[in-house]
This record gives structure tokens, C-alpha cells and sequence, in this order.
């Protein structure tokens, strides 16, 4: 089954949904059932609730030669952190993997 257009609540064809689910109502996925020959109106409702805190990102050290000036250039504005004990960059995971950086991480 495939996921089609999702409507959000207030648009065009959602107003009986919106009244019967309320503010819990989140969206509404049109799935697609190929063998059955089918187009289904699903409902995405919020059940709970509850405060939650994102671990911080996981930080690694990423080693490059000091002539490779355009690519430190771009480890600064992502936001990069030079560690002079160790010669190396800290920045997030996420961050070493966008910039291509994964076979650089030092362990």
C-alpha cells in the first residue's frame, strides 16, 4: 500500500473529521491499495503527549591536514570546533557524514 496526498486539518473535505476527532486530529494520508483496487481515507491522531528533550548530537573528531583550506572553511561554518591537543575538528555526526567526512573520523 502507498501513501498518496495528505490533507491537514481545515483544508477542503476535512470539516466532518475535524469535528468529529477535534484538536487531536493531526493529518489525513490517502493510501493506496493496488490489489484491492482501493483508495483509503486514514486518519493520523495525536494520543498522548508529554515533554521530551533531545539527547544532544553525538560529536566526533575529524582529522584534516592543515593545507586543506576550503574544506576546514567549511567544517567552521557548520559549525565546527578545533581542538588543538589533538589536531582534529569536533562536530556533530550528522554534520561529518553531510560534509562527506565519514572515512575522516578519528576514533
Amino acid at each position: 500500500m502507498r501513501t498518496g496526498t495528505t490533507l491537514q486539518p481545515g483544508r477542503r473535505g476535512t470539516r466532518k473529521l475535524v469535528a468529529q476527532y477535534g484538536a487531536a486530529l493531526l493529518c489525513f494520508p490517502y493510501r493506496y491499495d493496488p490489489v484491492r483496487r482501493r483508495r483509503l481515507k486514514t486518519v493520523e491522531l495525536i494520543v498522548d503527549e508529554a515533554p521530551w528533550i533531545p539527547p544532544p548530537p553525538r560529536l566526533v573528531e575529524v582529522g584534516i591536514t592543515f593545507k586543506e583550506t576550503e574544506l576546514r572553511t567549511r567544517i567552521k561554518l557548520a559549525g565546527g570546533i578545533w581542538n588543538p591537543e589533538r589536531g582534529t575538528w569536533k562536530l556533530p555526526d550528522s554534520v561529518a557524514k553531510q560534509l562527506g567526512l565519514k572515512k575522516r573520523i578519528v576514533q
